[in-house]
C-alpha cells in the first residue's frame, strides 16, 4: 500500500492536495461570520437526482456553486410563511427572485473583509450533465444566527476552482510542522478487520479454520495506525478519508467477525474452573488481520481527515492475499484471503503457540 508522490503544481510551495487537505482539516472548526453568526461546514454526499438546484456565481476567481436550499428564516425575515420546500413548486422567475433574496442575506453575513459575493445565475437540475461535470464536492451548511433562525443548505462546488481560491487566500492550518512531526514515522497497516478473542480462543485455532470478516462496502478500505482506525473509501489510485475513530480491546459489535470453523467448531464457553481461576485464558485479546503495512510520517496521518484525499496503492482483495494477524502490533500468525459469495474470509495457515 505504498503511498505514491505527488506531482501536481505547487501552490504558495504546497501541493493541490496539500491545499486541499489543509482545508478540509480547518473546516471541521466553525467559522466566524458577521453579526455573531456561526456557520458549520460538513462534507456531504450529492443530492438526489431531479431537485432542483440554485446556480451561484461566485468570485473571485469566477466560479459556479449549486445550493439546495434547506432551512430559511423566512418569517423572521420577511414575516412570511414561505418555507424552503415551498421553492421548488414557484415558477422559475418567482424562484429565482427568492433565491436572489437568500443570497442577499448570506452576502450581509460574510466577513466584511471578505472579496466573496454570492450572486444569483438561474435554477436547475441535479441530473443536469453540464452541472454534473463541473460540480464534484459537496457540502452541508448551516449558519446558525443569533436573532433569527439558522439557515440550513447543500452547497455543490468545483475542486479545481476552490483550490484556486484557497491559493490566494492564507490557510492557518498551514503552519510549519516540528522536526518530530516530519521525521517520526508511524506503522500503517491495511486490516480486513478485528475479532475479540479470549486466550483460549485464540489457541484453540488451527490451521484450515476459516475466519468470516465482517461485511463492507467493495470500495472501503480501512487503515489501522497506532490505535485509530481511518477508514477510506476506494475511487482508481485515489482514497477519501472519511473518517477516524479510536480502537480499544473491543471492536464495536458491527466492526466484529466471526469464526466459521472447517472442520470442528472452536468452543467459545469456558470450563467453570477456567472462568474462576484468576488465570489468563479468559483474557481478552484483540486479534488484526492485516494486508499491508507502510510507514507515514506523522504530518502525513495528521492530514486524514474527513474528506480528505490521499493517494495510495490499493491492492484488489483477491483470494490468496497474505494475512497477518496481530496481537498489540506483534504478529501471532498468518493466513490467506478467501471469497465465500459476497463476504471475505481468512484461511488460517498458522497461528504460534
Amino acid at each position: 500500500m505504498p503511498v505514491k508522490s505527488i506531482n501536481a503544481p505547487d501552490i504558495a510551495g504546497h501541493s493541490h492536495l496539500a491545499v486541499w487537505n489543509a482545508f478540509m482539516a480547518q473546516i471541521r472548526h466553525p467559522i466566524a461570520l458577521e453579526a455573531g453568526a456561526i456557520m458549520k461546514v460538513e462534507p456531504a454526499a450529492k443530492p438526489v437526482a431531479h431537485l432542483p438546484l440554485a446556480r451561484v456565481r461566485i468570485g473571485h476567481p469566477i466560479g459556479k456553486a449549486l445550493f439546495r436550499l434547506i432551512e430559511f428564516p423566512f418569517a423572521d425575515l420577511t414575516n412570511s410563511e414561505l418555507q424552503a420546500a415551498d421553492i421548488d413548486s414557484l415558477p422559475e422567475p418567482l424562484a429565482e427572485a427568492v433565491w436572489a433574496g437568500v443570497l442577499t442575506v448570506m452576502n450581509g453575513l460574510l466577513p466584511q473583509s471578505s472579496d466573496i459575493e454570492l450572486a444569483m445565475a438561474d435554477v436547475g437540475r441535479s441530473n443536469d450533465p453540464v452541472q454534473a461535470d463541473s460540480i464534484d464536492e459537496w457540502f452541508d451548511l448551516t449558519i446558525d444566527q443569533r436573532n433569527t433562525g439558522p439557515i440550513v443548505l447543500k452547497a455543490g462546488l468545483n475542486r479545481a476552482w476552490l483550490i484556486s481560491l484557497l491559493a490566494a487566500r492564507s490557510l492557518p492550518n498551514f503552519q510549519a510542522r516540528g522536526p518530530l512531526d516530519e521525521s517520526l514515522l508511524l506503522s500503517a497497516d491495511m486490516t480486513l478487520g478485528r475479532l475479540s478473542l479470549s486466550k483460549s480462543e485464540l489457541a484453540a485455532i488451527e490451521p484450515g479454520d476459516v475466519v468470516i470478516m465482517a461485511a463492507t462496502a467493495p470500495d472501503c478500505r480501512n487503515v489501522r495506525v497506532a490505535n485509530r482506525l481511518f477508514t477510506f473509501s476506494v475511487s482508481q489510485d485515489q482514497s477519501v478519508c472519511g473518517g477516524s475513530f479510536p480502537l480499544d480491546g473491543l471492536r464495536p459489535a458491527s466492526f466484529k467477525s466471526e469464526i466459521s470453523r472447517m472442520s470442528d467448531p472452536i468452543e467459545g464457553e469456558l470450563s467453570a474452573d477456567e472462568q474462576h481461576s484468576g488465570g489468563l485464558t479468559d483474557l481478552i485479546l484483540a486479534v488484526d488481520f492485516d494486508i499491508g503495512r507502510i510507514e507515514v510520517p506523522m504530518t502525513t496521518v495528521a492530514s486524514w481527515t474527513r474528506g480528505s484525499v490521499v493517494e495510495m496503492e490499493q491492492q484488489p482483495l483477491e483470494d490468496g492475499i497474505a494475512v497477518t494477524l496481530r496481537v498489540n502490533g506483534q504478529a501471532v500468525g498468518t493466513g490467506d484471503l478467501v471469497r465465500i459469495d459476497d463476504r471475505i474470509g481468512v484461511r488460517i495457515t498458522q497461528v504460534m503457540s
